[in-house]
């Protein structure tokens, strides 16, 4: 199972594997704000960054029924490099740029019922490279249930 997370992670092409890729800026999901009345609401620009993510994953998806059992999921971020940085690797906590990704794909219907299926998850984030533009790939490869014991 490890060595097929560590091909997902590296983007090899792999039997049975969805490979999803969003031209976005990948954005952290930020703690919610909550009204003085106490309902939860998240920040406009996070709403529009899952709006965007969502219509990416629908329009790349053909309507059918999901994953119905365990999967591997390999993220990688890739967000545009400022003019100038001390950073050696973005800004934003991996987890954090996970959850919005993941919650993205479930809202969808399309990729698994629920991501609670997800046994095992590789997650990197870089700059981008010279002429390469920031963007979200993601690869799912359902799993055999006898391969999680």
């Amino acid at each position: 199972m490890i060595e097929k997370l560590a091909q997902a992670a590296r983007g090899v092409a792999l039997a049975g594997a969805l490979r999803l890729s969003a031209l976005v800026e990948p954005m952290p999901a930020p703690r919610p704000r909550f009204t003085k009345s106490g309902f939860a609401f998240q920040p406009k620009d996070y709403q529009i960054f899952m709006a965007k993510l969502l219509d990416v994953y629908l329009r790349a998806l053909p309507v059918g029924d999901p994953f119905e059992g365990p999967c591997l999921v390999a993220l990688e971020f890739v967000r545009a490099r400022p003019k100038t940085t001390k950073l050696y690797t973005p800004r934003g906590d991996l987890d954090n740029l996970c959850k919005g990704v993941l919650d993205a794909a479930t809202k969808t219907g399309r990729i698994w019922k629920d991501d609670a299926q997800i046994v095992a998850i590789s997650a990197t984030k870089r700059w981008s490279r010279p002429g390469e533009a920031a963007a979200v790939h993601m690869t799912v490869l359902p799993l055999d249930v006898g391969e999680c014991q």
